[in-house]
């Protein structure tokens, strides 16, 4: 689970919407681009330029309260479910910070099981599941295959009716270890004083306001009785006050009668007695604060208050800082890449960020960050004076990076996250589709006011000069309808045509989910370039294509709302004044670096853990090759879980990723675990490893196996930037673009001998293990190793 601290991203979210309505458009907002001749047609209208899953909106509630939106995607490939409840940060008693995040972890633990015959059928249909407290909320997320639709309801529905006479002191005591354990572990990079999240939001909203307080401390989580934690479930997590959210592809009708088995009979119970919907801190002037970072690359980052959505001064002032995030690149030469701009919406207020890598770290002195920390107040002040030169990439920009936000199912800024913000907060799931609108049409001199009003000489800086780069319990639940599990019907990978016109490769895949292109230029003498736009000012992305010239051989990818015909003529067209300066198309070779088993240690001082690293090359030249690659990945890695989180609370848990270098893939197992611990922890990985390989570690079916990885390839191939992940990965490796779609279909044969095959893949001998942290507690590399 991701709690409040350990969220990877900086800071916590919110947003406000409502159900979509019609809207008239006049004959000049037809098209706000360049008109395109090359099988696209026209510009289309602002309505094509909206998720069309936004059209099929449902939102209603149960007799008891319970507030339940609905979403159908029938172009999706699983379903998001949600529940949100009223038990933000902002709720903590005072002196007892990290209470939200705590009834996170126990709420979650405590659920009384339901159905376990169904749940234990539906468990390999779940393709991801988290939760995480936020600044106004928690939320608790399951993806599944829609077929396991009624077992995540089930799940969600035992979470909300839990039973508060089973949190006792020694739960709480249990769930505080790994609540602490997160922290010790929470924010790169870290700085010699308070984390950076945290110093940002203390210095923009100030020390009294809601958002600005300091995070939760060892102390203050461990002062939390179950007395406290059953005080405050009962106020923050009651029926009334909670959301659940079911996003993508299901039926609507089969849903609601479920919804209706599974929390109908749910009392009906009042929770918090009002909420705040607005609070913005006083006004101030620009405020400075320059700190060491001790790990990471330097970085400036300003961070604005503004309203909470649905005020126009949100999305004004977005489009007016991301012109004068264009002017401040062009004059920042000291930037690794062009400066990012986020919004993190709240009940409250919203936060508008704008962030910049700098390069050569270790040459960074204060005088160079001053400058160019002088440059953005240039910047702004010159848009708010009326340079708006940049007006129409800046709207395209904020359309398309709002787009891309409901491009993913997943856990982090999806499409289920942002309907939730909109009806949570607001009560209104259309505000999604108001801000589409508004960013589209966004003026001059609404640009130029947000500026001025909102972002000149306001806001808090902070610049980090880095010294390096760097079985739950038994129990019931009420329902009046036994488990439904359905077969799962065939899903498969999106299509991809692989094209070589004049000696430049094109592969474009289809997906027809969102109203947005992106395409991405891979070349062996320059940096990946990355560019998206929604298909209403496409035209932008041919002119920004034809700029780049790369000067040898380069391969682009284009994903989204677009059809392979119309792609190859107009790539063709945008890529015609390459001829002369590019050679064959293709990928640069990808470099293989040894990996020598043993264990070594790399000291960190600074750092508040200690990172396991395992690492494995593994073949994976034929999908049976792979198959048993991702067996061992995912059975290890839970199995590593298990030890050092969930047994032995010296861990908030591991993950692993697989990098594919040639015929061979290379399989890395990190874990953050306490420095005092290193050396159990090491002994834990080790027996997991051998437990494995010897046969004594209980694996799940073949069956079972299979469905795990199903999901798993039909859920890293469902969105934009997966697919071209997914396809310079296999392309890099040799591989057809037509890859996934093979292993997708040998997945379906899985048998007994994948599985003797993981088995022999996992040789404890073979592995390189790194330690990274604090010198003192390191173990001494065993001789000879």
């Amino acid at each position: 689970m991701n709690g409040a601290g350990s969220a990877p991203r900086p800071g916590p979210s919110t947003a406000h919407h409502r159900m979509a309505m019609t809207h008239r458009i006049g004959i000049g907002a037809w098209c706000w681009g360049l008109l395109i001749t090359v099988g696209l047609g026209v510009c289309t209208p602002l309505s094509a330029q909206t998720p069309r899953f936004l059209d099929h909106i449902v939102s209603y509630r149960l007799a008891n309260g319970l507030r339940v939106v609905l979403a159908p995607d029938s172009s999706a490939r699983h379903a998001s479910v949600e529940l949100w409840l009223a038990s933000g940060t902002i709720h903590d008693p005072r002196g007892q910070r990290g209470t939200a995040h705590l009834l996170e972890h126990v709420s979650a633990a405590l659920a009384a099981p339901v159905d376990t015959i169904g749940r234990r059928q539906a468990q390999p249909l779940y393709a991801n599941s988290n939760a995480q407290v936020r600044r106004d909320h928690a939320r608790y997320f399951l993806l599944v295959d829609p077929s396991a639709l009624d077992a995540a309801l089930a799940t969600h529905a035992a979470r909300l009716a839990l039973d508060r006479s089973t949190i006792t002191d020694s739960i709480v005591r249990q769930h505080a270890d790994i609540v602490v354990n997160e922290g010790r572990g929470e924010g790169t990079p870290i700085t010699e004083g308070v984390q950076p999240y945290w110093r940002l939001q203390t210095g923009t909203y100030g020390d009294t306001h809601p958002y600005g307080l300091i995070g939760e401390s060892e102390t203050s989580v461990r002062s939390i009785t179950a007395a406290d934690l059953r005080a405050f479930a009962e106020s923050h997590a009651a029926v009334g006050d909670a959301l659940l959210l079911v996003v993508g592809a299901f039926d609507v009708p089969a849903a609601r009668a479920r919804i209706a088995a599974r929390f109908g009979a749910l009392p009906a119970r009042a929770g918090m007695s009002a909420r705040r919907w607005r609070e913005l801190p006083p006004a101030q002037s620009l405020r400075r604060d320059m700190q060491r970072a001790t790990s990471g690359p330097s970085r400036i980052t300003r961070r604005f208050a503004l309203p909470p959505l649905g005020d126009p001064a949100l999305e004004h002032a977005e489009v007016a800082l991301r012109m004068a995030a264009a002017r401040w690149h062009q004059h920042g030469a000291t930037f690794r890449q062009a400066p990012r701009v986020s919004i993190e919406p709240g009940m409250l207020a919203s936060d508008l960020t704008i962030d910049a890598e700098v390069t050569h770290a270790e040459r960074v002195d204060g005088s160079v960050i001053m400058a160019s920390s002088r440059a953005l107040d240039s910047a702004l002040a010159a848009v708010a004076r009326g340079d708006t030169a940049a007006l129409t990439d800046a709207r395209a920009d904020a359309t398309a990076a709002l787009l891309t936000l409901h491009d993913a199912l997943g856990f982090q800024r999806s499409r289920t996250e942002q309907l939730g913000e909109a009806t949570f907060f607001t009560g209104d799931p259309n505000v999604a589709r108001v801000r589409l609108r508004r960013l589209q049409r966004v003026t001059r001199t609404e640009a130029m006011r947000a500026a001025a009003d909102w972002l000149v000489g306001r806001g808090y800086e902070l610049a980090l000069v880095a010294t390096s780069e760097s079985r739950p319990p038994e129990g019931t639940l009420p329902t009046n309808a036994p488990m439904v599990f359905g077969t799962s019907g065939a899903r498969t990978i999106a299509e991809t045509h692989d094209t070589t016109v004049h000696d430049v490769r094109f592969i474009v895949t289809p997906l027809h989910t969102l109203p947005v292109v992106r395409i991405s230029v891979v070349s062996d003498s320059a940096p990946v370039a990355t560019r998206q736009r929604a298909t209403g000012s496409i035209a932008q992305l041919w002119t920004w294509l034809a700029g780049l010239r790369p000067q040898s051989g380069a391969t682009v990818y284009v994903e989204g709302d677009i059809t392979p015909s119309s792609a190859v003529n107009a790539l063709s067209r945008a890529t015609h004044g390459w001829l002369r300066t590019t050679k064959t198309g293709g990928l640069p070779a990808v470099a293989v670096a040894p990996l020598t088993p043993g264990v070594r240690n790399i000291p960190a001082p600074g750092r508040v853990q200690t990172q396991l690293r395992i690492e494995l090359r593994i073949p994976s030249a034929t999908p049976a090759d792979e198959i048993a690659l991702r067996v061992l990945r995912k059975r290890l890695t839970a199995a590593l879980n298990t030890r050092l989180r969930t047994e032995r609370r010296w861990s908030y848990g591991a993950n692993s990723t697989v990098a594919v270098e040639g015929d061979s893939s290379r399989l890395t197992m990190l874990a953050e675990v306490q420095s005092d611990r290193v050396r159990e922890s090491l002994q834990e990985a080790e027996a997991v490893v051998r437990a494995f390989a010897d046969g004594t570690l209980r694996l799940p079916d073949h069956q079972v196996l299979a469905e795990e990885i199903r999901q798993e390839l039909l859920l890293d191939h469902a969105t934009l930037a997966s697919i071209e992940g997914s396809l310079r990965a296999d392309l890099a490796a040799g591989r057809t673009v037509h890859w996934r779609s093979l292993l997708l279909a040998r997945v379906a044969t899985t048998n007994a001998e994948d599985v003797a095959r993981a088995r022999r893949l996992a040789d404890w001998s073979r592995m390189t293990i790194t330690l990274t942290g604090d010198p003192q507690t390191l173990p001494q590399a065993p001789s000879g190793r």
